[in-house]
């Protein structure tokens, strides 16, 4: 049975699920501590105390939340885990009277989200980022 909770990951459990997700090569080279301590919530799902899935929520806790990092293990996906952390992200930001929920899917995964009520802004609304520029 998959249980849902609001706390945070280990680092190892973080870089663990950042590598099977392909996101990074070396995610030890990253501040996860940092990182896991400065999300504003966690959502983690457990299967016998075993972390399967995890996402990420920054919000100021009135107007504004966005979902950051919904990863499942690539052994768990298919499964309904996903939908049992984007329940829980939407519980979240009713409890809290949180106006607006945002969220960038990765590529080729918007259609997924719709199931939850998100809809794509339109390109008057594009998607915009900078990255900083990293020491090598």
């Amino acid at each position: 049975m998959t249980e849902i909770c609001r706390e945070k990951p280990t680092t190892d459990t973080l870089a663990r699920l950042y590598r099977d997700a392909g996101w990074l090569e070396d995610p030890e080279t990253l501040d996860l501590k940092k990182s896991i301590e400065n999300t504003s919530v966690w959502i983690l799902a457990k299967e016998a105390k075993v972390v399967v899935g995890i996402a990420r929520l920054q919000t100021d806790y009135v107007r504004y939340c966005c979902v950051y990092d919904l990863i499942i293990r690539s052994d768990r996906r298919r499964e309904g885990i996903g939908r049992k952390i984007m329940n829980e992200a939407l519980a979240f930001c009713e409890e809290n009277r949180v106006q607006v929920m945002h969220l960038w899917p990765t590529k080729g995964n918007a259609g997924y989200y719709t199931q939850f009520g998100f809809q794509a802004l339109g390109p008057d609304q594009p998607t915009m980022m900078k990255a900083t520029p990293q020491p090598t």
